[in-house]
C-alpha cells in the first residue's frame, strides 16, 4: 500500500492548535505583561501591479525608518530570502503571525497594503499573535504616486515608533558587570536608547510595565502603564545613558530588558504630530504603582531588619560557642 503524505499538513495542524491557543489566550488576556520589542520582520507590501515600484519603495522606506537611531534590529532581504519567506503579505491572521515570528526569531512583524494611494502597515506582536498598531496614511489623489510614496512611508512608520509607549531598556554594565550598581551614594542603571532620542542631563526617566487592559491594539488604546520606578538621567552617551534610580517599588524588578520611558521624548512626539490635524495621538492611560517609594525610604526600612537579623545570629552563636 502506498501512502501519500500532504507537505502541506503539519502547517495546517500547527495553524489549529496556534488559533486554539490564540482564542483561549484571548479570553484572558487583560492584565499580560508586554516585553521588549527589539528584533522587526518588515515583510514586502501588497498591490495593484500597477503600483508593485512603489510598494517596493515604500518597503525600503519603512525599513530604512525603523533602522534609523540604531533602536531596532531590522531583518535584512537576504534573511528573508534564504528563509524563502520573501512575498508581500497584508493582514495577518494570529496563527501566521505567531507561526512567522518564530520562524524568523522575530518580536515584531509588520505587513502592509499600497491601495488606491493609500497605504496601511500592520504590525503584529509575534508572542500572541495579536495586532498591536495599524495606521492608513491617506495620500493625495491628484498628485502622482511616485512623488508621494516615500513621505507616506516615512511618516507612517514613525507614527508606528511614535506610538510604542516606551523609548529604550536596561542592559547590564559590562564593565562593572551588574544591571543595578551603586557610585558615591547613587543607585545606577545603564539603559540603551535611540541615537535619535531627545534626551539631556536631569531628565526625568520612568521604568514602566505595559499591560494589555482589552482587545484594542496595545499601542493604540489597549494598555495600561504601570510606573514601578523613576529617577533621572545624569549621563547622555552616544545610543546609551546612565540613570540614578529615586523612587522604587522593589530595585529586583529593574532586570536586563526592563523597559524605559522618558517624558521629553514623549513631549518631542506630540509636538511634532501635534500639527497634523489628520493624527490623533492616543495616549496609554498610565498610574504609579502605590507600592513605589525613594530609594534611601527602602533602605532605612530594610536596615532595621538586618540589624535584627545580625543581632539573632550573635545571639544564636554565643549559645553554640557556650554550650
Amino acid at each position: 500500500m502506498v501512502h501519500f503524505t500532504n507537505p502541506n499538513y503539519n502547517i495546517k495542524v500547527k495553524k489549529i492548535f496556534i488559533l486554539t491557543l490564540f482564542f483561549y489566550v484571548n479570553t484572558g488576556i487583560a492584565g499580560i505583561n508586554h516585553e521588549l520589542i527589539r528584533r522587526i520582520v518588515v515583510f514586502p507590501f501588497q498591490s495593484n501591479i500597477d503600483s508593485q515600484k512603489e510598494a517596493e519603495e515604500s518597503w525600503w522606506k519603512v525599513r530604512e525608518t525603523l533602522t534609523n537611531g540604531k533602536r531596532f534590529l531590522v531583518a535584512s532581504k537576504d534573511f528573508l530570502e534564504r528563509k524563502d519567506v520573501f512575498q508581500a503579505r497584508g493582514e495577518l491572521s494570529p496563527a501566521d503571525a505567531i507561526i512567522l515570528g518564530e520562524l524568523l526569531d522575530a518580536q515584531l512583524v509588520i505587513t502592509g497594503v499600497l491601495k488606491n494611494k493609500s497605504l496601511t502597515l500592520y504590525a503584529y506582536e509575534s508572542i500572541r499573535g495579536q495586532l498591536v498598531w495599524s495606521y492608513t496614511t491617506n495620500m493625495h489623489a491628484s498628485l502622482p504616486l511616485s512623488e508621494q510614496i516615500e513621505k507616506a512611508s516615512e511618516e507612517t512608520a514613525s507614527l508606528l515608533i511614535a506610538d510604542i509607549p516606551y523609548h529604550g531598556f536596561v542592559v547590564k554594565d559590562e564593565i562593572i558587570g551588574q544591571t543595578v550598581f551603586k557610585r558615591n551614594n547613587q543607585v545606577l542603571v545603564k539603559i540603551e536608547i535611540s541615537t535619535l532620542a531627545s534626551v539631556g542631563i536631569g531628565d526625568e526617566i520612568q521604568w514602566i510595565k505595559v499591560f494589555n487592559q482589552n482587545l484594542k491594539p496595545l499601542f493604540q488604546g489597549g494598555a495600561n502603564i504601570e510606573i514601578f520606578a523613576d529617577g533621572k538621567v545624569i549621563e547622555v552617551h552616544d545610543g546609551y545613558i546612565l540613570a540614578e534610580v529615586k523612587r522604587v517599588t522593589d530595585i529586583n524588578h529593574i532586570t536586563v530588558g526592563s523597559l524605559i520611558r522618558l517624558p521629553s521624548e514623549l513631549k518631542r512626539f506630540k509636538e511634532l504630530y501635534a500639527l497634523k490635524d489628520s493624527i490623533k495621538r492616543r495616549i496609554n492611560p498610565d498610574y504609579f504603582s502605590p507600592e513605589i517609594s525613594e530609594i534611601h525610604q527602602e533602605a532605612q526600612e530594610t536596615q532595621p531588619l538586618l540589624t535584627a537579623l545580625s543581632f539573632l545570629v550573635n545571639i544564636v552563636t554565643i549559645l553554640l560557642i557556650a554550650f
